[in-house]
């Protein structure tokens, strides 16, 4: 017909991705690009905020462990209010993350302390006894870590020693594949939470010293 007008298409544009995305984008291509080991990322100081990143990069290494599950309870003015605690433990060839999270529902507390203890990854230098022969199997020296009044120190144990120490405490060192190590404790240690993360600030701690290892890294 003549007297109709003809409908203008319109332009399709393309929606810009979010800059959470892009900033993951590009974490992950520098760290592709530049080194191809993981170590590099603790060396540098990047942040990782996406639990996605460590599922790229070493997710299938990875196992979440549940450290330690119990109830919170709060007083309100229509009574008393219980939720879950638990703790939870994402570690596996050297690596290790710790957080914790309270809910009514402890599936969803469980989820959320596993992509937090993600984000919190780390990386832990193992060393020998004596001789350096096979895989290192323990710590690479004496360490120690406080959280409140808990204080724990770690030191290295031959093969075939074990993880000697508390229950809590034993499932983190594991979970950090340190398979012979044993800690000395101080403090009020019936806190386990603090126990727990005194535990994993001793782990954290063995970057502390720069040995000539690590030299050979940055340069």
């Amino acid at each position: 017909r003549g007297g109709e007008k003809k409908k203008k298409k319109k332009k399709k544009f393309k929606k810009k991705k979010p800059r959470r995305y892009r900033f993951i984008n590009t974490l992950f291509n520098t760290i592709k690009s530049t080194k191809k080991d993981f170590e590099g990322m603790f060396l540098w100081s990047m942040s990782i905020r996406d639990s996605k990143i460590i599922d790229l990069l070493i997710g299938k290494s990875l196992a979440n462990v549940r450290i330690r599950v119990s109830n919170v309870c709060r007083q309100t003015r229509s009574g008393r209010e219980y939720r879950k605690k638990i703790c939870v433990a994402a570690g596996g060839k050297g690596y290790i993350g710790i957080a914790m999270k309270n809910s009514r529902n402890p599936i969803a507390a469980y989820k959320s302390a596993s992509r937090k203890a993600k984000l919190r990854i780390t990386k832990i230098r193992k060393g020998y006894w004596e001789k350096s022969s096979g895989p290192p199997n323990t710590v690479k020296f004496r360490t120690g870590g406080r959280a409140g009044s808990v204080i724990v120190v770690l030191f290295p144990a031959p093969h075939g020693f074990a993880v000697k120490s508390a229950t809590n405490q034993k499932k983190v060192i594991i979970a950090s594949s340190v398979y012979d190590c044993y800690s000395k404790t101080y403090g009020h240690t019936k806190t386990a939470y603090n126990a727990i993360r005194a535990t994993f600030v001793a782990l954290t701690q063995t970057f502390k010293i720069a040995t000539p290892d690590i030299r050979r890294i940055t340069l």
